[in-house]
């Protein structure tokens, strides 16, 4: 097995849709080949997360970076039961989008119900960069991408129209000059500022080094 090609944001299927916006399917037996090849993927990827869909198998499956909880962990049909009421403002980004960070909203703490590659129903609490990496991940399997939690919906097919043609590649997107100018989501609580990679939040202002979902 090998590391596996990603699938662009924008790639479309022959009806025109966006391959990545489809949901995924229940898993109904884990495919050893898929769950190998979802660890080579993050390990060549360097990446924090990898999800099914990306791989274009589009079953309800992602894998963890092991530099968050030690042995790269898999997670099969999962499900976040509980969050926090605190959402945390940072950039992220995508390997699908490698070129662009947006500055997107989670819960600081989430519990996710979820299967192990041996099977075994696990329930386990994240927090910080975990956290938003089970979100991002859990996101894709319902064909849910970060721009899709853009504050504007109508800057979705914007920003997408402006990437295709490449004129925001390398850019970081929806930058705000103080905190002042961002609102949460839901109006829930934020906290702005963040250490990069670790993303231990204090109050103050927005970072000016945008923080990613890949290791520096």
């Amino acid at each position: 097995m090998a590391k596996q090609p990603i699938i662009n944001i924008l790639a479309t299927n022959a009806a025109g849709e966006r391959v990545l916006e489809a949901v995924s399917r229940p898993v109904r037996k884990a495919d050893p080949a898929v769950i190998r090849n979802l660890k080579d993927t993050i390990t060549h990827s360097e990446a924090y997360g990898v999800a099914a869909p990306q791989i274009g198998v589009f079953e309800r499956i992602f894998v963890m970076s092991p530099s968050l909880l030690g042995p790269e962990l898999i997670l099969i049909n999962p499900q976040i039961i509980a969050t926090s009421q605190e959402r945390i403002w940072s950039y992220e980004g995508c390997l699908s989008i490698d070129s662009i960070r947006l500055w997107v909203p989670r819960f600081s703490e989430v519990t996710v119900s979820y299967f192990d590659e041996k099977q075994n129903h696990v329930t386990r609490r994240f927090s910080g960069t975990g956290a938003r990496v089970a979100q991002h991940e859990i996101d894709h399997l319902d064909g849910v991408t970060i721009f899709d939690r853009l504050q504007d919906p109508k800057r979705k097919e914007s920003l997408l129209d402006r990437l295709e043609t490449r004129s925001i590649v390398g850019k970081y997107i929806d930058f705000a000059a103080s905190f002042s100018h961002v609102q949460p989501a839901y109006g829930a609580p934020f906290r702005c500022g963040a250490q990069t990679l670790s993303l231990t939040f204090q109050q103050g202002p927005v970072p000016e080094q945008p923080v990613s979902l890949r290791q520096r």
